[in-house]
Formats: structure tokens, C-alpha cells, sequence
């Protein structure tokens, strides 16, 4: 009976995935599917024997119903099971999406262009691409650029894919981006160093996924105030993760897991929960410094620090926190020690090393000279004011409680701890 069960159940599972993979014609080796949402339009089908150099049309014929049809997408998967053997695809300039993973895997791939009216691209259409060293993007298209082969959004604010096979070990994001995509960086195991760009503030989910051979990633100037799920999963070559002066308010699941090299961390003060696995693999932590007055706690019920080291691992905490932190059941016995260290508690002191004169009087946050591009957030990392430039910000109408201002000051960055109705 179960024998019999079991059975169906692969015949069940054999058939979704026929279905899923059926094409409705074939014309010059290529797979289609008609969409039916839009009047005699088709996407590129899986094909399991595409392979060379491939040109997909503007346009295609049906001999089983005598219709000619517009391409105007690449479908799921569409390219994934090509064995290495597709060396580049042509596309068309009336392509509007390319689906999710629809190159995944293509790892014979050698070139890629955009072409100049694709809208869209999907989650991991070009993860496991291992021979495309560039991208370039057709002129005319409105929602892509591509600058030493690295692929954008038009005006370049955003980061959407590192090419696995781009030459160098080195890379300067440049100036302007603010967001890394997610998976931007997936899988790429060539570079050893990213240098990023003061206005970065967003890390989407996978960004950095098993980038095995990354040793330097410096966050220490920069404010990150989103960091997605499993950013730096099992990037093993990692020996410092500073975060001091972002504002995110959560270690995502698996955030550095099997970071096996990595030997001190520091999370800001916004922090206040962590996700599952978020530590996990953690083997060779000896310093995690927690800037947080109150201790984060586990979203997930069974979570733990487990299997951080006990035996090498000291937990830095603000002064006058230990105790807290030593009787929260999250913490007790995770730890080698427990100890305080001074963390700028006040608006007394910047925490950058531009070292600009920041006082508070009254209420009231007074720069040494006139202060640009001011931001204040409150420990969820929500942001509260917002200030073009000023010498003196009034702060005396927030709520009672800890704040994060940042600021632009002689052309340096600097940021800093308010609190509020405890001056």
C-alpha cells in the first residue's frame, strides 16, 4: 500500500513538472509558450537543447495555427538546463521581462546585452553564470545601465548584478549607489575586497552569499539601515563585520552563517531582535559587541547563540548593561565573559573618526560648523527628522528615549547617540 502510495505520488510530482516545462510550439530550436494574458505574445520556453550562439527573434510563426507572434519575455528557468553549452543569446529588442532563473545555471554563457526595451529582470536570472565576465546594455533601454560590466538601474542608484567572471580581486562601488540588489553578489568567488560607497544604506537578502573568497568588506563609515536575510552567508574568509554606525533593526535569519573565519563583530545600537541561525558557524568569534542598551532577543522560539564558543567568545556591552545582559536566559552561558566598555551614550562626542565638535545644550544637538544632510532615527532605525543642513537642531519635541543622528560635517560623515529627555 504504501509501496503503491509512494508511486503515485512520483507519477503526481513527474507530471507537475511536465506540465511546468511544456512548450506550445517549436520554431528554429527554440521552445515558446503563448501567453495567454496577452494577445499573441509568447516567452522563450525551457529547452533542454539550446547550445551555441542563439538569436531569439523580434517575431516567430506558428504552423499549427497559421498565427505570428511577438517575444516579449524569457520564461522561468528558460536557459537553466543547457549543460554549459550556450555561449551567448541575442535577444530581442521587444523583450519587456526576463523571468526568474532564467539563466541560472547557464554556465557556458560568455556575453550578455540588454536589449533596449526589457523592463525586468528576475530573482536569479543570472546566478551560476560562471564565464560571463560583463554585462552591456542596448542604447535606448530606460530601466538598465551597465558600467565596467556591472549591471544597474538607469541612474545607477542601485546595484543589481556583479558578473561571476568579471576580472579583478578588487572593486569600488561607485559614487551615488545606495542599495546593493538582492543577490547581487551571489556566488561570485573571484573578488577579495569591495570598497563601498559613503551613501550605501541598503543590503538586500543573499547580497553577498558565498562570496568564499572575500576577506575585506568595511562597513565601519556607513550607516546600513536595511541588511537582508543571509547577506554574508558563508563568507568564509571574513575576519571583521563592523556595523557601529548603521541603524538596522534586526540580524536577518542566517545572516553570518558559517562565517568561519570571522573573529570580531560589532552590531549597532538600533538592534533588537535576531533571526534564526543568525549566528550559526560562528567558530572563530572572539569579540561580539552589542551597542544596545537593551539586549536584542531571538524572534524564534528555541533560538540561541549556540554554537558560538563559549570558551573564546567575550561579549562587549555599554557600560552599566552588564548585569542585564548576564540575567537575560538569551545570553547567560553563551559567552567566555561579559564586559562593559564606554559607547558614546550622549551627543557629547562624535562616533567617527572625523571627530567633528557635536555638544547638546538645552535640547538642542549644536555642530562646529554648519552640518549638512542631517538625519535622525529613533533604535528601530525609523527615521524621526530630517534636516537639509543646519548648525542647531532643535530636539527637544521628540519623545523621551535614545535617538541615532548622522550628519555630513566638513565634508566628513559623522553620526552619533542622542538622548532625549535625559541630557
Amino acid at each position: 500500500m504504501k509501496s503503491n502510495l509512494l508511486i503515485s505520488l512520483v507519477i503526481c510530482l513527474f507530471s507537475i513538472l511536465t506540465v511546468s516545462a511544456k512548450s506550445d510550439f517549436t520554431a528554429d530550436g527554440i521552445e515558446y509558450t503563448i501567453l495567454s494574458d496577452r494577445e499573441n505574445c509568447v516567452e522563450v520556453a525551457i529547452g533542454y537543447s539550446y547550445k551555441g550562439d542563439l538569436v531569439v527573434p523580434v517575431k516567430v510563426a506558428n504552423e499549427a495555427d497559421g498565427k505570428e507572434y511577438t517575444v516579449v519575455g524569457i520564461g522561468v528557468n528558460a536557459f537553466s538546463y543547457t549543460a554549459g553549452q550556450l555561449k551567448s543569446v541575442a535577444l530581442p529588442s521587444t523583450l519587456e521581462y526576463i523571468a526568474d532563473k532564467a539563466f541560472r545555471g547557464a554556465r557556458g554563457l560568455v556575453s550578455m546585452e540588454i536589449p533596449s526595451g526589457l523592463q525586468t529582470i528576475g530573482e536569479s536570472a543570472f546566478n551560476g553564470c560562471t564565464k560571463l565576465p560583463a554585462f552591456t546594455v542596448a542604447e535606448g533601454n530606460k530601466y538598465f545601465s551597465a558600467k565596467d560590466g556591472v549591471l544597474f538601474n538607469k541612474d545607477q542608484t542601485k546595484l543589481l548584478i556583479y558578473p561571476m567572471a568579471k576580472e579583478g580581486e578588487e572593486y569600488t562601488i561607485p559614487d551615488g549607489v545606495t542599495e546593493l540588489e538582492k543577490n547581487a553578489f551571489e556566488n561570485v568567488t573571484l573578488l577579495k575586497k569591495i570598497v563601498f560607497d559613503k551613501d550605501l544604506t541598503v543590503i538586500g537578502d543573499y547580497a553577498f552569499n558565498n562570496c568564499n573568497n572575500l576577506k575585506t568588506l568595511d562597513f565601519s563609515e556607513l550607516n546600513i539601515k536595511s541588511l537582508g536575510v543571509s547577506a554574508f552567508h558563508a563568507c568564509k574568509m571574513l575576519t571583521e563585520l563592523d556595523f557601529s554606525k548603521s541603524t538596522f533593526p534586526s540580524v536577518g535569519k542566517s545572516l553570518f552563517y558559517n562565517n568561519n573565519n570571522l573573529v570580531k563583530l560589532w552590531l549597532p545600537a538600533t538592534v533588537t531582535e535576531f533571526g534564526e541561525y543568525a549566528f550559526n558557524g560562528l567558530k572563530s568569534l572572539e569579540e561580539l559587541h552589542m551597542q544596545a542598551e537593551k539586549p536584542a532577543q531571538f524572534t524564534t522560539v528555541g533560538s540561541t547563540f549556540y554554537p558560538i564558543n563559549n570558551e573564546l567568545t567575550t561579549l562587549y556591552v555599554p557600560k552599566g548593561c552588564k548585569d542585564a545582559y548576564a540575567a537575560d536566559p538569551a545570553y547567560a552561558g553563551f559567552f567566555k565573559d561579559i564586559v562593559e566598555e564606554d559607547i558614546t551614550t550622549g551627543i557629547h562626542a562624535a562616533l567617527s573618526s572625523a571627530k567633528a565638535g557635536i555638544t547638546v545644550s538645552n535640547g538642542k544637538i549644536q555642530f562646529s560648523s554648519t552640518a549638512k544632510n542631517i538625519h535622525i532615527y529613533n533604535m528601530s532605525g525609523n527615521e524621526v527628522l530630517r534636516l537639509p543642513a543646519a548648525s542647531v537642531v532643535n530636539v527637544s519635541s521628540l519623545s523621551k528615549g535614545v535617538y541615532v543622528a548622522t550628519a555630513v560635517v566638513d565634508g566628513k560623515s559623522v553620526s552619533a547617540k542622542v538622548c532625549v529627555g535625559g541630557f
